[in-house]
């Protein structure tokens, strides 16, 4: 699949550049990071480059308005399933990545928000959350338990980095905020229990999409997301880690321990 440039003629019949319509965005920071991560991507294919775009579109549809070719490119997508609203948007269309044999996936994941994918509910009781994290914590979860549920967001997709670039991190000193700040993970705050997720790559190897590198497809609306797979950190005092994604994969694939309780709440950028 030969990536597409933003040259290849799809803003050709533009009136409004990427750059002026970042400009219109005064005082919108999220809005102007999604623009910009638009911009900066270059593992999109044309098809991929017009479902973001129609969604962009469909975000702001008063700046969109002004472009000869939005309304076209909206329905172009929206006949073919690439943008929203559909049953299913396109994801997973970055670069596939092939590990060695002895790579492990890390990722960092709030112990509430697991425990809600393991019972499929929005809401359960406090006292039966605190059961499932004292199980964690005493590493007596059963992986019986957790046949037939699986990770991964509402659209299907799990974001992950290596483990050996945690243990990295770890060894040069970060906590586990740092942690959490340089995987980008705004949405942990402190107070929040983690539990760290590991597996063997081999896990998703027979996966239909496999490991690949994300895009702004995978990342939305999120302005916590820069192409090119790294993490984008929470703190100009540290780097971000190497970011992939993959599909949902069933619970009891994974190893799973108790990481901890964070202290501070996530920095902001925007």
């Amino acid at each position: 699949m030969k990536p597409m440039k933003h040259t290849d003629g799809l803003f050709n019949n533009c009136k409004i550049t990427i750059e002026e319509w970042q400009n219109e965005l005064e005082g919108d920071n999220i809005g102007k990071k999604i623009v910009k991560n638009f911009k900066e991507e270059t593992n999109l294919d044309r098809k991929g480059f017009l479902s973001f775009y129609a969604r962009v579109c469909k975000m702001y549809p008063d700046r969109a308005s002004r472009n000869l070719n939005a309304q076209t490119i909206i329905e172009y997508c929206a006949d073919h399933k690439y943008a929203n609203p559909s049953p299913k948007p396109l994801t997973l269309r970055g670069p596939k990545i092939d590990p060695s044999n002895d790579e492990k996936l890390y990722r960092l994941e709030s112990a509430r928000k697991f425990f809600k994918q393991f019972t499929e509910k929005g809401h359960v009781p406090y006292n039966r959350y605190t059961w499932f994290l004292s199980k964690i914590k005493e590493k007596q979860l059963d992986k019986d338990d957790l046949k037939g549920k699986f990770i991964g967001n509402e659209r299907g997709i799990v974001w992950c980095t290596w483990e050996k670039s945690a243990i990295e991190a770890e060894k040069q000193g970060d906590t586990l905020d740092d942690l959490r700040d340089r995987l980008g993970l705004s949405h942990l705050n402190g107070g929040e229990e983690l539990i760290r997720v590991i597996y063997d790559w081999k896990v998703i190897d027979g996966l239909k999409s496999g490991l690949r590198v994300p895009t702004v497809l995978d990342a939305g609306s999120t302005p916590y997301f820069k192409p090119g797979g790294w993490t984008m950190s929470l703190t100009r005092k540290k780097e971000g880690l190497p970011e992939m994604v993959h599909e949902k994969i069933p619970m009891d694939s994974v190893d799973i321990d108790y990481k901890g309780k964070l202290t501070k709440s996530a920095p902001r950028r925007f």
